[in-house]
C-alpha cells in the first residue's frame, strides 16, 4: 500500500489494521486510484467490507467515512481535471497538514456539487448563449466568441466545460496563479487534451461545429477531416484558415468598423452581453495583430460606447473614479453589468426573450444525425413537420432528393401508389357511367307530359327536346 494512501486513510478515520484490507478491497494502489472511487463504488466496498468472512475480518465503514471518501475522490479527479500531480497538503514546517486536507474536501464537495447542478441544468443555462449559425465567412470571429461562452456552459465527461477543447494553446496554463473561484477557467486553462474522456468531448464539439457553421467554404476546409470527429482539429483547422494572409486586413477592417460604430443603447437593441462579446472580440483583433490597446484606452473607449440614458449615472461615476485613478476596465465592465442586470430594462428585454423562446419552441427543428448531416431517414410526425421553417423544409427536400428519398426517409412505391389513384379513379368513372345508364335506361324513348309544378324530370332526351321529335308532335298536336 502506499504511504500517501495510508495517510489519507488514518485521516479519514481508519484503524491501522484495517488500512490494507481497505485498500485492497477498494483497488487504492496510490492516492491517484481515490479518483476511481464514485457512489456506487463506495456502496459496494461499504457492503463487502462489511460482510467479510470470517467475522472478525468484518469493517464497519460508517456514513461520515463515506463521505470523505468521495470528497477525496472529488478532491483528487481536482487535480486530473487541471493536469496536476494530486498531492497531500503541507504545512510551513514540511509536514503532511490534516487541517489543511479537510478544508480541501470541503472545496471539492462544493465544487461537486456545483457541477451536479450545472450538469443537471446546463440546457436552459446554455441556451441563452446558442450562438447563431455561421453562414459568413465575415461573422467567424464573431461566431468564436460566442461559440466559446456557449461551450462554457456546457459540461463535458468529467464536467469539465467543453470550451476547453477549443482552447488555443495546447499546453496547460501554468503560467499564473489561479484564484479558488476561479476553477472553471483553470480547468478550460489546463485540462488535459489526451485520453479517453478528451477523445468523447472532442467529438462532442466536432457535431457543434457542424451543426453551427454553415458556411459551405468553410466546411469544405474541414470536410476531408470529418471521419476523425475531431472538434479540436477541426477548430484549429479553421482558425488557421482565418488567420490566413489573406483574412489580416478583413479583420482589421472589422475591428477599425467596431470601433466607430459598436455603442450600447439600451437591452432592446443590444444586449450588454453582446455588446461586451464584440468590444472584447474588437481588443483581441488589435491584441493578434500586434496593434493592443492600453488598459487606459479600453476603458475610456468603453465609457464612451456608453449611449444608454438609465446609465449616465454610472458613467459620470465611473469617469470621476477613472480620474482618480480607482478603477480599470474589467472593474468598470462588471459595474456596468451589475447595474443592466437590475435595470428595469433587463426585466423588459427578459420578457421578450421569454415570448421569442416560446415561439422558437413552437418552430420545428430540422433533424440531423451524428455527423451533422440532414437526417433523411427521420419520418416527421405531421405537426412536427408544419412547424419546421420554409427554408428547413427545402433543405430537407433537397437532401432527401440527393438520398433518392421522399418525405419520411422511406422510399415511397411511387408506380405502386400512382396506380392505386388510377383504381380509385376508374371506380369512380364506373360508378358514374352506371348511374348514367340507369337513369337513361328507365326514361327510354317514352315521352311524359310535362307538369310545371312537379320536380320530376322532363320526359324524352336532351337530344330530343329541342328541334326533335318531341318538338315535331307538339306542333301536329296543336294542328
Amino acid at each position: 500500500m502506499d504511504e500517501e494512501v495510508s495517510i489519507i486513510l488514518d485521516w479519514i478515520g481508519f484503524a491501522d489494521n484495517v488500512m490494507a484490507t481497505v485498500a485492497d478491497e477498494a483497488g487504492l494502489l496510490n492516492i491517484r486510484s481515490f479518483a476511481n472511487l464514485d457512489k456506487s463504488g463506495v456502496d459496494a466496498l461499504t457492503e463487502s467490507l462489511r460482510k467479510r468472512t470470517p467475522a472478525g475480518s468484518r469493517v464497519h465503514v460508517s456514513k461520515g467515512k463515506q463521505d470523505m471518501l468521495l470528497n477525496t475522490a472529488d478532491w483528487v479527479a481536482d487535480f486530473m481535471r487541471v493536469s496536476l500531480e494530486p498531492e497531500i497538503p503541507i504545512d510551513d514546517a514540511g509536514n503532511e497538514d490534516q487541517a489543511a486536507f479537510e478544508e480541501a474536501l470541503e472545496l471539492a464537495k462544493s465544487r461537486a456539487e456545483a457541477r451536479k447542478h450545472r450538469k443537471e441544468n446546463y440546457k436552459s443555462l446554455c441556451e441563452a448563449a446558442e450562438p447563431k449559425k455561421l453562414k459568413e465567412e465575415k461573422d467567424w470571429y464573431e461566431f468564436v466568441d460566442q461559440f466559446f461562452i456557449y461551450l462554457s456552459a456546457i459540461p463535458g465527461v468529467k464536467g469539465i466545460p467543453l470550451a476547453y477543447v477549443i482552447r488555443e494553446q495546447a499546453e496547460p496554463a501554468y503560467d499564473r496563479e489561479w484564484d479558488p473561484d476561479e476553477f472553471d477557467d483553470q480547468m478550460i486553462a489546463c485540462a488535459p487534451l489526451s485520453g479517453a474522456a478528451f477523445k468523447t468531448d472532442a467529438q462532442s464539439v466536432h457535431l457543434m461545429i457542424w451543426t453551427f457553421i454553415e458556411s459551405e467554404e468553410l466546411l469544405s476546409i474541414i470536410k476531408s477531416m470529418k471521419r476523425s470527429k475531431n472538434g479540436r482539429e477541426d477548430f484549429i483547422t479553421l482558425r488557421g484558415y482565418m488567420k490566413g494572409a489573406g483574412n489580416v486586413s478583413r479583420r482589421i477592417g472589422t475591428a477599425k468598423q467596431l470601433k466607430q460604430t459598436l455603442h450600447y443603447r439600451n437591452e432592446r437593441a443590444m444586449k450588454f452581453t453582446v455588446f461586451m462579446t464584440k468590444l472584447r472580440h474588437m481588443h483581441r483583433i488589435y491584441e493578434d495583430e500586434a496593434r493592443p490597446m492600453s488598459a487606459a484606452e479600453k476603458l475610456e473607449d468603453l465609457l464612451e460606447k456608453i449611449k444608454a440614458p438609465f446609465l449616465l449615472h454610472q458613467k459620470a461615476n465611473l469617469e470621476s473614479r477613472y480620474q482618480m485613478g480607482e478603477v480599470n476596465f474589467e472593474q468598470a465592465s462588471s459595474i456596468l453589468a451589475s447595474a443592466v442586470s437590475n435595470s428595469s430594462e433587463a426585466k423588459i428585454s427578459s420578457r421578450i426573450s421569454e415570448l421569442n423562446r416560446e415561439d422558437k419552441e413552437k418552430t420545428g427543428k430540422l433533424r440531423r444525425n451524428r455527423n451533422g448531416e440532414i437526417d433523411v431517414d427521420y419520418s416527421y410526425p405531421a405537426q412536427e413537420y408544419k412547424r419546421l421553417k420554409t427554408d428547413d423544409k427545402n433543405a430537407l427536400r433537397i437532401a432527401r432528393e440527393k438520398a433518392g428519398k421522399t418525405g419520411g426517409g422511406k422510399k415511397r412505391g411511387g408506380k405502386k401508389n400512382n396506380q392505386a389513384q388510377i383504381s380509385e379513379l376508374v371506380q369512380v368513372v364506373k360508378s358514374l357511367k352506371q348511374s348514367v345508364d340507369s337513369q337513361s335506361n328507365t326514361s327510354g324513348d317514352t315521352d311524359q307530359p310535362a307538369d310545371d309544378d312537379s320536380d320530376s324530370p322532363q320526359s324524352g332526351h336532351a337530344g330530343r327536346q329541342f328541334g326533335g321529335r318531341n318538338e315535331k308532335r307538339q306542333k301536329k298536336d296543336k294542328n
